[in-house]
């Protein structure tokens, strides 16, 4: 008797389904199957693919798209075993309208998709007709009629849809495909596309997400705001403006204009944009109908030589208190801003761009002899001054205002810390998290703090590659290297550090333990330790080689090291 073939994926045995999807999903994934087959039943997350990436990439040498493409926790990248593309070498009028079986045939097995619920267009190069690659980067044909319809109904198709990225040229496939069906449930829509010929009506097909609460947006002046100006529950944005390349499309477009075109007002609660798109004054009314809420912002590209920073003037007019401040660059408007209010600001990370300030961390040393050897020493003095300036600034104004609220503080560049910063830092009773960079004797002086902390729960450093005299100022305000020392890995260096009593003081001893230390280039996290019936009684100690059980030997060698230093400084 002839076994029947099944016709149905779901008609195969457990066995065999399991093999495939093991070998095209992933474990993860797998455990899901259990919504769509008795066959697969556990306490498991109930989501299958709960994002979908599309990379439809047209020239490709006929090799698909990487195999790592997509990977990740619940993800699906529509790829080679899904899909058909030619190499850019077999293109021509018979197979400019190819079929790509899982969106214009609709074969991808329903199941797979019904709980989808974020989607991610990366390339999908269905043209009427393909360029040569040189044109396909900067002149997009238009799309295909089939390829319009097959992503309009693959998209729609989608019920519990909630975020959409569109990263793919706009061309005239914004302008005719109708979105509108899923429109209602996308909560988040990011357009990045950053193709800069876009035609005048690009953001047409976004006109029905009237529902959004997030949005990111790369907007170009040649595009229609009036498209992109109905977000009554707008709560986060993610601004970005680009000029347009045409002459057709002169002039400039910043967040002004945006907040300027909206119809309705919303409350914005997070912001994130360059300083560069708040070039103008914002007006009073339009600060207290957008930004009267904002508590999170991220402002990044701001110039120390700038006259001054728009985005706090306004900020500091209409009395709004930030409570997340995420700034990448310097100036003085941002020390004003934060000392404006107090006790408001429960993160704050700072980013301060200074090639001088980062030798030794990230590049090697040779990459320091080019640029020293090449740049301008003293036509920088005074640009270092205002940062060396600004970073002072950081903790003598902006944390002490803001001592009783703060609980991550984040100085991703190499900051100084001096006595008086450890007062300051020591009163900041709710920091749970410290994430800086600096050198070895800034780490040792905020081990010292750590003892006044007693939420303080991480602290993350990085040091340099060698060490440097923290008496010598640098031309950012940066200690110097002894070069009399060689590089020594961070480990050995930490292995040598260790605290006296009178350093580690605080009220929060018996809460030390608590505390992580996780120090770039060191495998394990490290806690301080008190040693007992020791010259130097507090050590810190991890796993592997940071472990007690080395350290003995290596810290008393060091103490005899000094012992006979002393004696021989009693003998002259």
């Amino acid at each position: 008797m002839a076994v029947e073939t099944p016709r149905r994926l779901l008609d195969f045995s457990d066995d065999v389904l399991r093999l495939i999807f093991l070998h095209n999903v992933g474990l993860k994934d797998l455990k899901s199957l259990r919504l769509t087959h008795p066959g697969f039943h556990s306490s498991v997350d109930p989501l299958l693919f709960k994002t979908v990436t599309i990379a439809l990439p047209v020239y490709l040498d006929g090799a698909g798209i990487s195999e790592n493409s997509g990977k990740g926790d619940q993800r699906a990248a529509w790829g080679r075993d899904f899909m058909y593309f030619p190499a850019m070498r077999d293109l021509s009028p018979e197979t400019s309208t190819y079929q790509i079986s899982c969106i214009l045939e609709r074969r991808a097995p329903r199941f797979l998709l019904e709980n989808t619920q974020e989607i991610i267009l990366k390339r999908y190069d269905l043209y009427k007709g393909y360029p040569d690659g040189v044109q396909m980067q900067t002149n997009f044909s238009d799309y295909c009629e089939e390829g319009i319809n097959g992503l309009e109904a693959f998209i729609c198709g989608m019920k519990k849809l909630r975020s959409l990225t569109w990263s793919i040229p706009y061309s005239n496939i914004t302008q005719l495909i109708d979105l509108s069906p899923v429109s209602g449930g996308i909560k988040s829509l990011s357009l990045t596309s950053t193709y800069c010929k876009i035609p005048k009506y690009s953001y047409k097909a976004f006109r029905p997400f009237t529902s959004l609460t997030s949005l990111e947006l790369f907007y170009y002046v040649s595009g229609d705001i009036k498209d992109l100006s109905y977000f009554p529950n707008l709560n986060s944005l993610k601004f970005n403006a680009l000029h347009a390349l045409e002459a057709d499309f002169e002039g400039s477009f910043d967040f002004v204009d945006f907040l300027g075109a909206q119809r309705v007002p919303f409350r914005l609660q997070t912001l994130s944009m360059p300083s560069r798109c708040a070039s103008v004054p914002i007006p009073r009314d339009l600060a207290e109908r957008f930004l009267s809420n904002l508590h999170t912002l991220h402002l990044s590209g701001i110039m120390q030589e700038a006259k001054s920073c728009r985005l706090m003037d306004a900020l500091i007019e209409n009395s709004i208190g930030i409570r997340h401040l995420n700034i990448e660059g310097s100036h003085p408007d941002v020390i004003k801003y934060l000392t404006s209010y107090t006790d408001t600001l429960q993160s704050l990370e700072i980013f301060v761009q200074c090639a001088k300030d980062n030798e030794g961390f990230d590049n090697g040393e040779e990459d320091y002899w080019r640029y020293a050897g090449s740049r301008s020493r003293w036509g920088e003095d005074l640009l270092a001054g205002k940062i060396k300036t600004f970073k002072s600034d950081v903790w003598k104004l902006a944390v002490a205002a803001h001592r009783n609220s703060l609980e991550s503080l984040i100085l991703a560049d190499n900051f100084h810390f001096y006595k008086e910063d450890t007062e300051i830092l020591s009163q900041c009773k709710v920091l749970k998290k410290m994430n800086i960079k600096g050198d070895d004797w800034v780490f040792s002086e905020i081990v010292s703090a750590a003892s006044h902390l007693p939420s303080l729960e991480l602290v993350e450093f990085e040091i340099p590659w060698i060490p440097r005299k923290p008496d010598m100022s640098g031309w950012c305000g940066t200690a110097q290297f002894d070069w009399h020392m060689k590089p020594k890995d961070v480990g050995s260096r930490i292995r040598a550090m260790h605290w006296l009593e009178d350093n580690i003081k605080g009220d929060n001893q018996l809460a030390l333990g608590n505390i992580s230390f996780r120090v770039f280039g060191i495998e394990t996290d490290l806690k301080l330790v008190r040693r007992q019936d020791r010259s130097y009684p507090w050590i810190l100690v991890g796993g592997g080689d940071m472990g007690i059980e080395g350290r003995e030997g290596y810290i008393d060698s060091d103490e005899d090291g000094e012992l006979e230093s002393d004696d021989d400084g009693d003998d002259d």
